[in-house]
């Protein structure tokens, strides 16, 4: 024989299934707030770690540092901003049209009349 159906009963086992569901979602969310917070503590720390580090190289050369134990770290204090390089040569420029007027088999012809007779 089928358990009669109770509106109530349905609803208070509906509602025990939701809290285990929205506990979950509570743990998640705390996690991610406590990992973020956690983010910026480190930003913080390494930049606090590079500024220590840019006044011992204001004293000491990279190489007594490193002697001391010391490693660079990973993120850098600002600066001056880097001056750009010179270019490669790798990218060509792009050529330029010469002011002198063309020839062509019908004689020389200037941009006016390239534009009026199509060519």
């Amino acid at each position: 024989m089928a358990k009669e159906l109770n509106p109530d009963n349905a609803r208070s086992v509906a509602q025990e299934l939701l809290n285990g569901r929205l506990d979950a979602v509570d743990r998640h969310a705390a996690n991610l707030q406590r990992e973020q917070e956690r983010r910026d503590a480190l930003t913080a720390a390494q930049k606090e770690t590079a500024q220590s580090w840019a006044d011992l190289r204001a004293l000491w050369s990279v190489d007594e540092l490193r002697r001391m134990g010391f490693k660079e770290p990973a993120v850098k204090a600002p600066g001056r901003p880097r001056t750009r390089t010179a270019p490669t040569g790798k990218a060509t420029p792009p050529p330029q049209r010469s002011e002198e007027p063309s020839l062509s088999p019908s004689g020389p012809q200037t941009e006016a009349t390239e534009q009026t007779s199509g060519v």
